[in-house]
């Protein structure tokens, strides 16, 4: 069985909001893919704006008690 370990670097905050992210294998640590996404946020006429001062720090803090851990992923089987 293969484990992979993704892991996202922290995220670059102003007008545009950068997260990097990294596919690892754990049994040897080689990185199997990299792949980066960027996130506008703009008004009602398209203008970009600045991201909130306080995203940064919201988006790296740990989950809290009311969080909850999301849904599994689903295995490849077809329905039926």
């Amino acid at each position: 069985m293969n484990v992979l370990i993704v892991r996202i670097t922290s995220p670059n905050c102003a007008a545009i909001l950068r997260f990097g992210y990294e596919l690892i294998r754990e049994s040897d640590g080689v990185v199997i893919a990299e792949g980066e996404t960027g996130h506008v946020r703009h008004g009602r006429e398209r203008a970009v704006r600045s991201m909130p001062q306080g995203l940064p720090i919201m988006l790296l803090a740990p989950p809290t008690e009311t969080e909850t851990a999301g849904e599994p992923v689903p295995n490849d089987q077809p329905p039926g």
